[in-house]
This record gives structure tokens, sequence and C-alpha cells, in this order.
């Protein structure tokens, strides 16, 4: 500790937990437990947002995939108490996941990447979507992404994409929105400080504390 005349500053990250998926006008993401499209511009934004973070798969989306994703720490979820992974840790539940996660992450943001039922399973644990939204029709699609209301969230980025090598395709817009109900849950805490006043920063999408 700090000795007399001096002051004692703390900072505390508050790790982000974010889904990434992208879904047709319909809410459709995928087919026999495999994408729908393979659009560049989209999977270009998936490796490099979440390139070198703790990335969160369902089993199925993970054996879909048929591998690691190279540079992040893969956490699978299953049921089965004996599956095994090679490169990858396994948990049997979101919440556990989410838990290792924690101890994983090394930059502030964790991801979740489907599938649909994890997806659902998550939607109200999240701090941050990033929503690829698709210009299609796909009859024959028997996932879906679950609709969440927007009511609750503020669109902080959106960026469109033009064009698209798949035919009748378009990637829209890629937006991440960030929840409103943190910074009340912040301010509540500021509030409660009766003796410190305690300093609200926000740094490249991280909130930081620093007691003055």
């Amino acid at each position: 500790m700090c000795g007399e005349n001096k002051t004692s500053i703390y900072f505390a990250t508050i790790m982000t937990i974010s889904l990434i998926v992208a879904r047709a006008k319909d809410n459709a993401i995928g087919k026999d437990n495999d994408l729908l499209w393979k659009i560049k511009d989209d999977l270009r934004l998936f490796k490099r947002t979440t390139a070198g973070h703790v990335v969160i798969h369902g089993r199925k989306s993970f054996e879909s995939i048929g591998f690691p994703l190279p540079n992040r720490s893969n956490i699978i979820i299953t049921r089965n108490k004996d599956y095994k992974a090679e490169d990858a840790f396994v948990t049997n539940s979101l919440e556990e996941a989410i838990e290792l996660g924690r101890k994983l992450e090394m930059n502030d943001e964790i991801f979740i990447l489907g599938g649909a039922e994890i997806y659902r399973q998550s939607l109200d644990l999240v701090d941050r979507m990033y929503l690829s939204e698709v210009k299609g029709e796909f009859p024959d699609a028997d996932a879906y992404f679950p609709e969440p209301n927007l009511k609750d969230w503020n669109q902080v980025k959106c960026d469109t994409y033009e064009q698209s090598e798949a035919k009748n395709l378009l990637l829209i817009s890629v937006c991440g929105r960030g929840v409103s109900k943190i910074l009340p849950q912040v301010q509540a805490f500021l509030n409660l400080s009766k003796i410190y006043e305690w300093l609200l920063f926000r740094l490249s999408d991280h909130y930081y504390f620093c007691l003055a």
C-alpha cells in the first residue's frame, strides 16, 4: 500500500460477454449443422473480431467446423461428460463455459459462437451482439437465431457491405450493439459510494473504475 501523502489508484476492467452471428432476414442461420452461405466479408469480420479471444461453441457447432479455431481458446459445451476434443476445453453447461472463459480470456471479451440452442441460452447473458444480416431467403433452413428484443439494446456501430460474391445474397450490415443494462448497474454502484469519489472512464470499449 502507498504511504502517507500518496494516492492509491485501482483499475478494474469489466469482462465483456459477446455473441457473434450471421443471420438471414427470417433469422435463419443453418441447415444440416452447417452454414447457409459463405461470404468472404463476413468470414473476414468473424476472424478479425474473434482472433486472440476465448470462443464458446456448442458441440454440434464445434463438430461442424471440424477443428478448434486457431489463435483462440476454444471451449465446447456438451451434456456428454465423457466427451473429448483435442486442443479444446470441454464443459457441460453455458455457465461453466463462461466461468472457464473468464479465467482464460486475456483481452476482456469472450465470444459465443452458437449454435441455435446456445444462442437462445445466452441471449439474456451477453453484453454485446455482433449481428451480420444477410439478404436472402432460405426456406430449407432448420436452425434459427432467437429474436432479440432490440429495445433493450443500443446500436454502437453499423457497417454496410454493398457487394457479395454469392449470387442473390447481400451482406447488408454488421452491427455491434452495446447493451443498455450495463451503465445503470455501474451508475448504481457509483451512487453507493459515500466515502470515495469514483470516476468512470470508458477506454477502448472497456469500463474502468478509478479510486481517487
